[in-house]
């Protein structure tokens, strides 16, 4: 699972054709022990989930709720596609300005410290999306 094909979202603006904002994809895998303390019960060596790689808006469309919106159709879509593929979560790398957004919604930090890109890697357990 660890590189699968990736997909993706868009949101358009109907009346003027613009990007607003994109969501990308894709299947994925961790090793245990990054989310050891954060899944019950035993686990086998690589975790299946769903890796948001991107989650990104046009300036002039940000802090207007559309980022929520893209998050709220890929969690919809993670739901209709856990039965065929049992995933545990979602993984993200955040951007250390957006680990409050993403903290909001669930996710927990994998780590304290960013990694080599000064991303924050950051998970949503499956019962959380399944529960919404």
């Amino acid at each position: 699972m660890r590189n699968s094909d990736c997909a993706a979202k868009a949101l358009i603006d109907r009346q003027s054709g613009e990007l607003i904002g994109i969501c990308t994809f894709t299947a994925y895998s961790l090793e245990r022990q990054r989310v050891s303390g954060i899944l019950q019960g035993s686990q086998p060596s690589e975790i299946g989930v769903v890796r948001l790689v991107m989650l990104g808006g046009a300036r002039k469309y940000q802090k207007r709720g559309f980022g929520q919106d893209l998050l709220c159709d890929f969690f919809e879509h993670v739901k209709k596609i856990h039965p065929a593929l049992p995933i545990k979560g979602v993984y993200l790398d955040a951007d250390p300005a957006a680990i409050n957004f993403y903290a909001r919604l669930g996710f927990v930090q994998l780590s304290a410290t960013p990694n080599a890109f000064g991303a924050v890697p950051m998970f949503l357990a499956i019962q959380h999306i399944l529960a919404a």
